[in-house]
C-alpha cells in the first residue's frame, strides 16, 4: 500500500490544488476489529505518503481526504456493525494523527437506502459525520453520490459528484454503454 500511495501522491503533487481520496477497505456489517483498523491505517498511510511527497516538493502540498467507503447495510444496525461503528472509526481516524483536507464518504447503496426505510438513518449518519468533521475544521464531500449528494447539501455537504460514466460504479469490462454518459453528469439547479 505504501509504494502505491507514494506513486499516487507523486502524481497528484504535479497538479495545482490537488487532493487524494485514498482507496480504503469498505466498512460492512461483518467487518471485524482488525478490518476496521485497516480503514484507519489506510487513511493514515495516505497522509504519511502525502506528507513525504510534499516535503520533497518544496512549496507544493498535497493532502488526502479521510475516506470511508460504507456499505448501506451498515445503516440497518439490527446486528453487526452499525452507524455507531462508522462514527467511531471516523473519530478514531481523525484523532489518531495525520493531516487531511476533508472527509470523503462513499456509500454503496444510496438506492437501497432511499427505497427502504433507511433514508432517515442515512440522514442521521451524514449529519453526525458532518458534525465530527466540523469539530476538526474539515469539509465533507460525497463522491459517487450523484443526485443523492445534492439532497445532502442541506446537511452541510460541501461537494458531491459522479463517476465519468454517470453511475455509482464503473461497468464491469469498462465499456461505455451510453455515449451521453461518456464524460459524466453535472447537476444544475435552477
Amino acid at each position: 500500500y505504501g509504494p502505491y500511495m507514494l506513486e499516487i501522491a507523486n502524481q497528484a503533487i504535479k497538479l495545482p490544488h490537488s487532493a487524494i481520496i485514498p482507496p480504503v477497505p469498505p466498512l460492512m456489517k461483518s467487518s471485524d476489529s482488525a478490518y476496521l483498523s485497516r480503514i484507519v491505517s489506510s487513511n493514515l498511510g495516505a497522509s504519511i505518503a502525502c506528507e513525504f511527497i510534499s516535503k520533497d516538493s518544496g512549496s507544493k502540498q498535497v493532502l488526502p481526504y479521510y475516506h470511508m467507503y460504507i456499505d448501506a447495510e451498515v445503516l440497518d444496525s439490527s446486528q453487526g456493525n452499525g452507524i455507531t461503528t462508522a462514527l467511531n472509526v471516523l473519530e478514531r481516524g481523525l484523532t489518531r494523527g495525520g493531516s487531511y483536507c476533508g472527509v470523503a464518504i462513499t456509500l454503496n447503496g444510496y438506492e437501497k437506502a432511499f427505497s427502504t426505510q433507511l433514508a432517515p438513518k442515512l440522514e442521521m449518519l451524514i449529519t453526525d459525520v458532518v458534525n465530527i468533521a466540523h469539530e476538526h475544521y474539515l469539509p465533507v464531500i460525497l463522491p459517487r453520490s450523484n443526485s443523492y449528494g445534492l439532497y445532502f447539501t442541506d446537511q452541510d455537504i460541501q461537494g458531491f459528484g459522479s463517476l465519468l460514466n454517470g453511475g455509482h460504479t464503473y461497468i464491469r469490462g469498462g465499456a461505455i454503454k451510453n455515449e451521453d454518459d461518456k464524460f459524466g453528469k453535472t447537476y444544475l439547479i435552477e
